[in-house]
């Protein structure tokens, strides 16, 4: 279970971390309509799923679409 002890090391920083800045409401919300997109939109999760797409690009989209849902620059990094 590599990946859930990631998981829950992110999950505890980004709580950690929206506690101390006075965000975390705001990140809950935005993190959540970051996953609300990616589930949503086939060509998304495709797209962040083909490992022949560069990285950067993949890092350009998350960008884009967490401006266009309104994410804060706690939420982009």
């Amino acid at each position: 279970m590599i990946g859930g002890a990631v998981a829950r090391r992110y999950a505890k920083a980004v709580i950690e971390l929206g506690s101390e800045t006075g965000t975390l409401d705001s990140m809950v919300r935005e993190l959540n309509d970051l996953a609300a997109s990616y589930a949503s939109s086939a060509e998304l999760r495709d797209a962040f799923e083909n490992p022949l797409v560069a990285i950067e690009a993949k890092h350009g989209m998350l960008d884009e679409i967490t401006t266009r849902t309104g994410g804060g620059p706690l939420t982009k990094n």
